[in-house]
């Protein structure tokens, strides 16, 4: 199976981000930023955006490409 780069990146920093979690404790996350937001709202609002503003386009675009390329998956059926 074929999973691109980012996806490594992804799993390591999450496996040093919980590390490091485990190290200073999760108190260390607790404090406002600005506006009032706390770091998990900031993260979670950074995921979504990413997804929506970088994954679906491209997603999209390959949808497209392989309609007017006419690929198809061909099953034995």
């Amino acid at each position: 199976m074929y999973l691109p780069w980012g996806y490594d990146i992804s799993m390591v920093g999450g496996t040093l981000l919980y590390i490091f979690t485990a190290i200073v404790g999760s108190q260390f996350w607790k404090f406002c930023m600005p506006l009032g937001q706390t770091p998990g709202t900031v993260i979670a609002l950074t995921l979504f955006a990413g997804t929506f503003f970088l994954s679906l386009p491209m997603t999209v675009y390959n949808i497209f490409m392989s309609y007017r390329n006419k690929a198809s998956i061909k099953t034995k059926y």
